[in-house]
This record gives structure tokens, sequence and C-alpha cells, in this order.
């Protein structure tokens, strides 16, 4: 674990932001492609499914704008 500062939670918000709406709209190949490379890595039902992590990218993304914007602890 690493402490995030605050003033760069933005900066980190955006690159999860970026990431989310890439994985979210990512083409047929692109899917394919992360298929074939976790294959080797992980059994069939270990590996987490790239909706699994556009939805992760999209939590943190929302939690780290509402830190930034004073919402919560």
């Amino acid at each position: 674990m690493g402490a995030i500062y605050l003033h760069d939670l933005t900066d980190w918000a955006w690159v999860a932001e970026r990431v989310e709406w890439w994985l979210a709209s990512s083409s047929a190949a692109t899917r394919a492609d992360y298929d074939a490379f976790l294959a080797d890595r992980f059994r069939p039902c270990d590996r987490p499914r790239l909706d699994d992590i556009d939805w992760m990218l999209g939590a943190m993304s929302a939690r780290m704008r509402a830190l930034i914007n004073g919402v919560g602890s």
C-alpha cells in the first residue's frame, strides 16, 4: 500500500476514467486479445472478466472524484 496525495487524485481519476472508457468501448479484437493474454496465466474461471475490470475502474474513479470534492472520508 502507498499513500496518494489528494492533489494527485485528480490525475489518477482522469487516468482511471480514460481506461474505463477504452475498455467499455473496446472492439471484439481487443477482447479476444485480452482473453488470449490471460488464458495462459489463469485457470478459466479465475481470470477477471474485462467487464469486471471496467466496472471497478468506474467505481474507483467515482470514489476519487468524491474524495476530491470532499464527499466522504
